[in-house]
């Protein structure tokens, strides 16, 4: 297969030999997610992908030709966000429950493949559900974002928690620590996960710790291997008893 391709990278349309590559079975399974494709996902742009992006197409009103350009792309990487129709600068994929008692925005490193993306954001959705804890991205999947774009939206929504997830060999989590000040919170939080999880606190200063409002908190290492639910769990009964002091 082609890899490194994603879906917007070229412009797919029926050709011979077949257009192949990791771009068209990235659009082969947002297209079946949305009902739009139900043959296999091999990866080849032929006739039954172009006769699914003709009916996304004629149903999202753009013009009916086959062809994934620029327009029809940009169409599709909506649907990539679990609430559709948002972009950077609003309410960005938020899993908000009636009853949420914790407000976190997560920025989470463009890494890997498109489905491992897709179910790390998907098990953050459950993990919001289950736990009343409210959750939006100021990240989007398949997509890099400019920090400080990332630093507008966090600094404008103020959330009780900023928490960045970035790809490394070594676990570990930054809280902010500067010169004169330190965060309270995000040292706790940090220490208590080096506690739990054996996952390495560390002070730092870097631009994302340093210039959002909120308490912020860096995990690095492989974010897709790591046990969220404990992660969010002991995030809780941090700020549970820092609001009884």
């Amino acid at each position: 297969m082609v890899q490194g391709y994603k879906l917007g990278d070229r412009i797919l349309t029926l050709s011979t030999p077949a257009l192949y590559g990791s771009d068209v079975e990235e659009l082969q399974e947002l297209l079946s997610r949305l009902g739009f494709y139900s043959d296999p996902i091999d990866s080849i742009y032929g006739k039954p992908v172009v006769r699914s992006v003709e009916s996304f197409q004629e149903n999202r009103g753009l013009k009916v030709d086959g062809i994934v350009g620029l327009d029809t792309a940009k169409e599709i990487r909506k649907f990539i966000r679990p609430n559709l129709n948002t972009s950077l600068n609003e309410a960005i994929k938020t899993f908000r429950p009636a009853k949420s008692v914790l407000d976190v925005v997560v920025f989470v490193d463009n890494y890997g493949e498109y489905r491992d993306q897709i179910v790390f954001y998907e098990k953050l959705k459950e993990i919001s559900n289950s736990n009343n804890i409210s959750i939006s991205f100021a990240s989007e999947v398949s997509e890099n974002i400019d920090p400080q774009n990332v630093i507008k939206y966090v600094n404008k929504h103020h959330p009780s928690l900023f928490l960045i997830f970035k790809m490394g060999t070594e676990e570990s989590s930054n809280y902010f620590q500067g010169k004169y000040s330190i965060s309270s919170i995000g040292a706790k939080i940090s220490s208590v996960l080096e506690s739990n999880l054996n996952i390495k606190s560390e002070g730092k200063n870097s631009p994302l710790l340093k210039n959002t409002k909120s308490v912020a908190l860096i995990i690095n290492g492989n974010f897709y291997q790591l046990n969220l639910d404990t992660i969010f769990s002991q995030i809780q009964t941090v700020y549970k008893d820092f609001y009884k002091s």
